[in-house]
């Protein structure tokens, strides 16, 4: 049993002892007069007198409503005190749920996630390129080949050139897309699809979708960087890929040395690569 209880008991015993005098009272005034005066007239007249006595059972009657609405105030301040705790336990209910919730939302998440990562490694792994048998590549390996491919082909064409528009090495880089596009068209959707899935978590903060495109980063070799390079300057990725590149630094870990031109790095923000000095100082340089 509680305070609260305590008092409620006190109060109600204090309630029913003043009813009880009252009453014994009035029964001991109603025989005091029924026995001394033996006529109405007599009674009456003594009755009169004590007009006052009157007065003070309307005042015990005041006393108790004044009693009955204090304790109706009371209950009221109980129940609004009820009313705070139970809001309170329900707000942190309420918290707990909303916790649990985001906790379940961010094991989905990254369920997907990690399922599109390996989703990723078996597409490169199954990459096999035996245009030459004695020349066949499979898996990362057969991005090397791509590349050298594609280098040739720039060097050729471009051989005569100080320096050369951005349209120049899209044009080369589209006839080698051409020939390997049911390898690089394949490969490019998934990336592009791993971080737009990313970008559109709306229960990651910015820090926590950089961790997530930093793992899938760490999956790329030097060639593949190279080869997303070039692909998000050519129309297959310029117009939603390329924003992708530069807004998580997906390009951070290129060696730009491996470039047929380091200056083709500034196609790029300078957000693609991240905070890497040599990078910020060829972009500092006319």
């Amino acid at each position: 049993m509680n305070h609260h209880d305590n008092d409620d008991i006190k109060i109600t015993k204090w309630i029913l002892f003043s009813i009880l005098i009252v009453l014994i009272l009035w029964l001991i005034g109603w025989a005091f007069v029924y026995y001394t005066f033996p006529t109405w007239n007599e009674s009456a007249e003594f009755g009169d007198s004590f007009g006052a006595v009157n007065a003070l059972f309307t005042g015990l009657a005041f006393a108790g409503v004044i009693t009955t609405v204090l304790l109706q105030r009371r209950e009221l301040e109980l129940q609004r005190k009820e009313l705070k705790l139970t809001t309170a336990e329900l707000a942190g209910q309420k918290e707990q749920f909303i916790k649990q919730n985001k906790t379940l939302e961010l094991q989905k998440f990254e369920n997907t996630f990690f399922q599109l990562i390996s989703l990723h490694n078996d597409i490169v792994n199954a990459v096999i390129i035996d245009d030459i048998p004695s020349q066949k590549k499979t898996g990362r390996k057969s991005f090397d080949l791509i590349v050298e491919q594609l280098n040739h082909r720039i060097n050729l064409t471009l051989k005569d050139k100080t320096h050369y528009h951005i349209d120049n090495l899209t044009i080369v880089y589209q006839k080698i897309f051409d020939q390997y596009e049911n390898i690089l068209g394949h490969y490019f959707s998934n990336i592009y699809n791993i971080i737009k899935f990313v970008d559109r978590a709306q229960l990651l903060c910015m820090t926590e979708k950089k961790f997530y495109t930093n793992l899938l980063r760490a999956q790329l070799s030097m060639n593949e960087l190279i080869l997303l390079f070039f692909n998000c300057l050519h129309t297959n990725g310029f117009e939603k890929f390329k924003p992708l590149i530069e807004k998580y630094a997906l390009l951070k870990n290129l060696n730009y040395s491996l470039l047929n031109n380091f200056k083709d790095v500034k196609f790029y923000e300078i957000s693609a690569y991240g905070s890497q000095k040599k990078i910020i100082t060829i972009f500092q340089e006319n």
